[in-house]
C-alpha cells in the first residue's frame, strides 16, 4: 500500500501480524530551539498497490476492478501517523490521519520545546510509525447538501 520515493526509507514491520509499520528520515534535519520542521518520510500512498487488492479474477481467466468494494475500503479506512515513542522523549508532535487518496511525500512535523538545544535528525533514522486504521461513520452525509 505505500511506495518508497527515497532508497534507505523503505517501511519495516514486525511481522504478519504487526499493527503498524516504521517510517523513517528522508533527509536530514536540524531542529532549532523553538522551531517547528516537516520531516519527510520517503514514502507515499502507492494507488495502484490499493487497487491490485481488489482485483477479481473472472471467468476467462482476467482480472476485473471490484470497484464497489474498492469505494467501500477507501472510504471507510485512514492512515494514522504517530512519532516513534523514542521521538517523544526530547521533542513535541501530534498524531496526523492521512486520507488514502493523498498522493504525495507522508511527512511527520516535529517541534522542538528546549530552550538552548538543537535536534538533528539524520536521513534514515527510524522516526515514525503509521497504522491502517477503520472508521464507521462519517462526519457529513454521502450527498452534497444544499445551501439554504
Amino acid at each position: 500500500m505505500l511506495k518508497t520515493l527515497i532508497v534507505g526509507c523503505e517501511p519495516t514491520d514486525m511481522g504478519d501480524n504487526s499493527v503498524w509499520v516504521d517510517l523513517y528520515a528522508s533527509e536530514d534535519v536540524l531542529i532549532r530551539p523553538g522551531s517547528i520542521a516537516k520531516v519527510g518520510l520517503g514514502v507515499s500512498i502507492d494507488e495502484e498497490a490499493i487497487k491490485e487488492m481488489f482485483m477479481e479474477d473472472d471467468s476467462s481467466d482476467s482480472c476485473l476492478l471490484n470497484k464497489k468494494k474498492l469505494n467501500e475500503f477507501l472510504s471507510t479506512h485512514f492512515l494514522q501517523l504517530n512519532p516513534r515513542g523514542s521521538m517523544r522523549k526530547s521533542m513535541v508532535s501530534t498524531t496526523g490521519m492521512i486520507n488514502l487518496n493523498y498522493r504525495k511525500e507522508i511527512k511527520i512535523t516535529f517541534f522542538n520545546p528546549a530552550s538552548n538545544d538543537e535536534y538533528r535528525i539524520k536521513q534514515g533514522a527510524r522516526i515514525a510509525q503509521l497504522s491502517l486504521l477503520q472508521h464507521s461513520t462519517s462526519l457529513l452525509p454521502s450527498k452534497t447538501r444544499e445551501k439554504v
